[in-house]
């Protein structure tokens, strides 16, 4: 059983460099450099230990709208059939 636990800092210190540096290079990779408003793809990373730990999470999304999609996400994973899953997220 994995045993992953959600924390309120988004990113487990020992992860941080590797984790804002992949966040900077896929950004950079789908958005070419773009301004902040002209990004065209958005993104959501997580990472997590095999077995237990916590999860850290890093985004090029702000926090309010990464929350949405996740949401979402799960909804559409537990098969739930809503009508936000069109709602535009960014």
């Amino acid at each position: 059983m994995i045993d992953i636990q959600p924390h309120d800092e988004s990113i487990e210190p020992r992860y941080l460099r590797q984790m804002e540096t992949l966040r900077e290079s896929v950004d950079n990779y789908f958005n070419k450099l773009r301004k902040i408003g002209e990004r065209e793809v958005r993104f959501i990373l997580l990472i997590f230990p095999g077995g237990e730990g916590r999860c850290s999470y890093t985004s090029n999304l702000d926090l309010g709208c990464a929350g949405k999609l996740l949401e979402q996400q799960v909804a559409c994973m537990k098969g739930n059939d809503h009508e936000e899953r069109a709602t535009n997220i960014a």
